[in-house]
């Protein structure tokens, strides 16, 4: 009987090579600007961008409000 990795062994083993591919990105292409939620419902009144490539954040700015005109 082999022993199985559990998922805190995996993320330990997977963890350098998340840093490194995070690190050598140049975010060359990034999402398109999205509302944040820190939780679900729970606006963080921003918009934030991330790399497609390596799940860095790429930009963040403010949530501005705006009055419609009729």
């Amino acid at each position: 009987m082999t022993n199985k990795e559990n998922i805190e062994q995996m993320r330990e083993r997977h963890l350098q090579e998340i840093v490194d591919l995070q690190t050598n990105c140049t975010h060359e292409e990034s999402t398109e600007w999205s509302e944040w939620y820190w939780a679900i419902g729970h606006k963080s009144l921003s918009y934030r961008k991330w790399c497609k490539h390596c799940g860095t954040l790429t930009g963040e700015k403010p949530f501005t409000f705006t009055e419609e005109k009729s």
